[in-house]
């Protein structure tokens, strides 16, 4: 049964490099909710539609590519509870687990952000301390990773938290 891996994390804290290589590892498909946010405003999808679309979008591929019995590596956070329900939803088609990516150096966190070759939409998204204010936190049970450490330990414990099977498993 394929599996589900859910990225969560601040901007700049590792989602995206992580959810890379855990796709490598398992191996797997990294969705990446920014390049579809992105293709739907160059298609012209009206700004402020874009959110609800692009999440239809992405687990619509998540649905499909589940179903395929590939494993999948959601990269997108969980700052509300309707998108943590949706993801855990996926579950039915595979074994689900959360991982948080956190960056304990908050200076790192933002230099980071400044650094990275960004999409588009993404040069326009303010760099800020607090990036998701009036937001929830996942309620569900996950492994936190901090991503100042080396990218392969990362790797690894993400693999190990998969292998002993903490992530809810739903049929």
């Amino acid at each position: 049964m394929p599996c589900v891996v859910q990225m969560h994390g601040e901007p700049g804290s590792g989602k995206t490099t992580l959810a890379r290589e855990i796709a490598r590892a398992l191996p797997g498909v990294a969705l990446e909710l920014d390049v579809t946010t992105d293709a739907l405003v160059r298609a012209g999808v009206d700004s402020g539609r874009e959110g609800a679309v692009t999440y239809e979008v992405h687990y619509a591929l998540a649905e499909s590519l589940l179903r395929m019995g590939h494993n999948v590596i959601l990269d997108n956070p969980v700052f509300r509870t309707s998108i943590e329900a949706r993801s855990l939803a996926l579950a039915g088609h595979g074994h689900w687990w959360m991982v948080e990516t956190i960056c304990a150096d908050d200076d790192e966190r933002v230099r980071r952000l400044a650094s990275r070759s960004v999409l588009p939409l993404q040069a326009t998204t303010v760099v800020d301390k607090d990036p998701r204010p009036g937001t929830s936190d996942p309620q569900s049970v996950r492994l936190v990773v901090d991503t100042r450490r080396p990218l392969a330990e990362c790797v690894a414990d993400v693999l190990e938290y998969i292998s002993r099977g903490s992530g809810p498993i739903l049929t």
